[in-house]
């Protein structure tokens, strides 16, 4: 076996880049886009950006069906402390866009709705809290169509950032889940 070969091959495969873009809207066509890129290739044909036929519509019978099957303590290791500093760390955003066009049947709710996120991104973006990649238009329109919001990026990462961050996550997930069946162990002994 050859180890010089073997190891620069882990290495390639640790610094190997992987790019997320996603795309999500909101309104009348609600949808969602996801493209994975590893060292520029895609696994998923590539679209223009004015093309909407690859995503996928958002179904609320579908969203109540998983939050209703979700896993309690998966998700209390997804939302721990560690692990989402552990997650956001390795992560680079590189663009992220947020186009708004508020319409509503009222014409001054359009306008506070306009006026008020515009101002919010504004004061954010100036007190440095919104990344600098950050941009954004926002439109009011006034005839009533139906306010949509666009929101679109792209996040980048190397795969070898991803060990360290998969054995926390799963460190996290099996203290939760031992922790959830002593309680119920606990709590069947009571009754």
């Amino acid at each position: 076996m050859n180890f010089y070969l073997f190891f620069f091959s882990l290495y390639g495969v640790m610094i190997l880049p992987l790019t997320l873009r996603f795309r999500l809207r909101l309104g009348k066509k609600s949808g969602y886009r996801l493209r994975m890129q590893a060292a520029g290739l895609p696994f998923v044909r590539k679209r223009t950006s004015d093309d909407h036929r690859d995503e996928q519509p958002i179904q609320e019978k579908e969203v109540a069906q998983t939050l209703a099957s979700a896993d309690l303590a998966l998700l209390r290791a997804a939302l721990n402390r560690q692990v989402l500093r552990r997650i956001f760390s390795m992560l680079k955003c590189t663009e992220l866009e947020l186009y708004g066009r508020f319409s509503f049947d009222d014409a001054s709710l359009t306008a506070l709705a306009f006026c008020g996120l515009t101002t919010v991104l504004g004061t954010l973006k100036r007190i440095g809290v919104l990344p600098d990649v950050f941009f954004w238009r926002l439109e009011a329109d006034f005839k009533a169509e139906g306010t949509e919001i666009l929101v679109q990026g792209i996040i980048r990462l190397r795969l070898g950032s991803l060990l360290p961050a998969t054995a926390l996550f799963a460190r996290t997930y099996l203290r939760a889940k031992g922790r959830r069946s002593k309680e119920e162990a606990y709590a069947a002994a009571s009754h």
